[in-house]
């Protein structure tokens, strides 16, 4: 218990005679009194927990915006280098590509490239021997990468079947170039077969006959002749790519 006591002196004639005593219990406001206090130190030991999860909060927040800036500046680097070599890359394709004004033959050419991928896989293709011209559109599948890859193989498939083995019947060329791609991708029931390929049209110019023949893999040739639109058909297939139970016939 707490108590409060007030003592007063009890004088008579200047002389005390005794002392006078009050008391009250105080117990309930000392007892209040401790629950404040304990209140107000385990107050204090929550604000000095929290602040130091914030500061812990904090400094781990720190360390992973310092993380993220290296991740960013390690990727932004990346794909620096990644596009610069994509760039580099599209160069080389882009020497691939006939420039319009040297294509022999036409008196008026006019050729338009734009990829959606920075490298395309869309090419042209031309070659001129002593008595034809040879003249290829390719739309390979797939953007990016991919389509220039499949752009630069059917460059060197074209350039091997008509300047290497000397072939100029457009139909026979697609055809060795779909057996081409078959024996590069491999087998109809292989797991990993790639199903890539190309949609191409090819045609060949008798120079001395003037005579157009023409061969397409699901790309038409159109003719515009005294304003009249001839349409020359194409096979319902791609060179390459993945046609189980069909034979692939290629016609001129």
């Amino acid at each position: 218990l707490w108590l409060e006591v007030y003592f007063s002196p009890i004088q008579e004639d200047g002389e005390t005679k005794g002392v006078a005593c009050i008391s009250r219990s105080i117990t309930e406001r000392k007892r209040a009194e401790e629950k404040v206090r304990n209140l107000n130190i385990e107050l204090e030991e929550r604000v000095v927990e929290r602040t130091s999860e914030l500061v812990l909060a904090n400094e781990n927040l720190e360390t992973e915006m310092f993380k993220n800036q290296r991740l960013s500046e390690l990727l932004t680097l990346r794909n620096q280098d990644l596009m610069a070599s994509i760039t580099y890359a599209r160069r080389i394709q882009d020497a691939l590509f006939p420039v319009a004004l040297a294509l022999p033959f036409f008196k008026a050419t006019a050729c338009f490239s734009r990829p959606r991928n920075v490298l395309s896989g869309d090419f042209l293709w031309q070659h001129e021997a002593p008595g034809n011209i040879f003249l290829a559109l390719g739309d390979c599948t797939g953007h990016g990468v991919p389509g220039a890859l499949m752009s630069m193989l059917g460059h060197r498939l074209l350039n091997q079947m008509v300047l290497d083995h000397r072939m100029t019947a457009p139909a026979d060329i697609l055809a060795q170039m779909d057996k081409a791609l078959e024996a590069t991708f491999g087998q109809h029931d292989a797991p990993d077969r790639v199903h890539d390929g190309m949609d191409i049209g090819l045609f060949v110019i008798d120079k001395e006959r003037l005579e157009l023949t023409f061969s397409g893999a699901l790309i038409r040739c159109y003719v515009l002749r005294d304003n009249d639109l001839l349409q020359l058909e194409c096979a319902r297939c791609s060179v390459g790519g993945h046609m189980p139970l069909t034979e692939k016939i290629f016609s001129e």
